[in-house]
């Protein structure tokens, strides 16, 4: 288990590090021609290619077929001390990142709380706002569930009337579109990859273009009110609350960035519409590119085997049948657990199939397998064993043997 989910996190480590430097590679070019809107929307691409990851590839290729005549298998050369060896290290690697990963969400709690517990009592306004005791922080949205548009103590006397009203329309937009909960979320994968500096780096610059898209979407609802936004930016950009979880106003935006996106006309709804669709197929090029790329894994294969005893009283009428075993083989190769799929033909009798699937079942316990790898790590997996049995045409005996038709399927956990 352990070994299973450090590949886990190494997935989607890898997944939304290269969709991450897909966005900022590309969030530049996107918003000058499409818009900022479009370039916010661009970081779709990590949790699609992060979903991409984990979408089961089409089943492998079968990997056994046992011949006519034939020992049961062949052992094969296993690698037991190099995969404990991985185990190990993966242990400790695993143990390192969740104590990281505990550090980071305990600072940012730490964070959230202290914001919280300076800006005291809200007191509820006439605009549907909430105003603090303290003129520091605001104007802001917080909270995750029911986000509020928090404003400071001062709001009224420091800002015009309709510097007011654009600011509480930014923090709306915020709101309307769930940004409160995406950032939220930002933070819970920027704390699961603490130590990656992509995803800090991606996390900064996702808010900005978050931020980007909010004032778009302001000017275009606004749009003769751009020197009034400026201006309300300008009184506030020096304020810097630390809001871990939540949306704000102030300065850890890039303020003159922000104000030169007022002297350019936004995109018309024909070019938003093509970023749209250029927009769909970078995400659903990018997606597949991380499909195709998972790591290669290798599946299970036969270990030491030896053949199932023919069981006794069969009846004069048996000539041959088969016996599908669904074995859980662990991450050290041991079969784990072992019972009965299905049995052909159809016309096998229920005691046959008693007998035979005792037989079998009795005889892959006592086996051994190379358990399925992925990333140099063991997996824990479920196999399917086919064992045929037939009696000798050519003599009075029986022999029992593997199909030569039916080859072991692989299912991973």
């Amino acid at each position: 288990m352990t070994a299973e989910f450090f590949v886990v996190i190494m997935r989607l480590v890898l997944a939304s590090s290269l969709a991450m430097l897909v966005v900022i590679g590309l969030r530049h070019s996107v918003r000058r021609v499409f818009g900022a809107g479009i370039s916010y929307a661009l970081w779709l691409l990590v949790p699609f290619s992060m979903l991409a990851a984990f979408v089961p590839r089409p089943a492998a290729l079968p990997m056994a077929i046992v011949e006519r005549g034939q020992p049961m298998f062949d052992a094969l050369v296993g690698g037991s001390a190099l995969t404990a060896t991985r185990l190990e290290a993966s242990q400790s690697l695993l143990l390192a990142w969740a104590v990281g990963t505990l550090l980071s969400f305990a600072l940012t709690v730490l964070m959230q709380w202290r914001l919280l517990q300076r800006l005291g009592p809200l007191k509820k306004r006439d605009d549907g706002c909430w105003q603090s005791r303290d003129d520091a922080f605001g104007p802001m949205l917080i909270g995750i569930l029911q986000p509020r548009i928090i404003v400071p103590a001062s709001f009224d006397q420091n800002y015009a009337a309709q510097e007011r009203e654009l600011i509480i329309a930014h923090e709306r937009v915020h709101r309307r579109r769930g940004d409160a909960q995406i950032n939220a979320l930002v933070v819970f994968l920027r704390c699961l990859q603490w130590f990656n500096p992509l995803a800090h780096l991606a996390a900064r610059m996702f808010r900005k273009d978050q931020e980007l898209a909010c004032d778009a979407a302001v000017i275009r609802q606004f749009p003769n009110a751009r020197r009034s936004y400026a201006a309300a930016m300008l009184k506030t950009q020096l304020v810097d609350s630390g809001l871990p979880i939540g949306c704000f106003w102030q300065s850890s935006h890039p303020i003159k960035e922000r104000i030169a996106m007022f002297k350019k006309p936004l995109p018309s709804r024909m070019k938003r519409a093509i970023g749209s669709s250029v927009l769909c197929a970078i995400v659903l090029a990018t997606s597949c590119l991380v499909w195709t790329a998972q790591a290669s894994e290798v599946n299970v294969t036969y270990g030491k085997t030896n053949p199932p005893s023919f069981p006794d009283n069969l009846g004069d009428a048996f000539v041959e049948g088969a016996v599908y075993l669904k074995v859980q083989v662990a991450a050290d190769g041991a079969p784990i657990q072992v019972e009965l799929d299905h049995t052909t033909p159809a016309s096998l009798t229920r005691a046959q199939i008693e007998l035979l699937s005792e037989s079998a079942i009795a005889s892959v316990k006592s086996w051994t397998f190379n358990p399925s790898m992925r990333d140099g790590v063991s997996m824990s997996s479920w196999i399917i064993v086919p064992i045929a049995y037939s009696k000798d045409p050519d003599s009075n005996s029986t022999q029992v043997e593997d199909t030569s038709d039916n080859l072991m399927q692989h299912h991973e956990i």
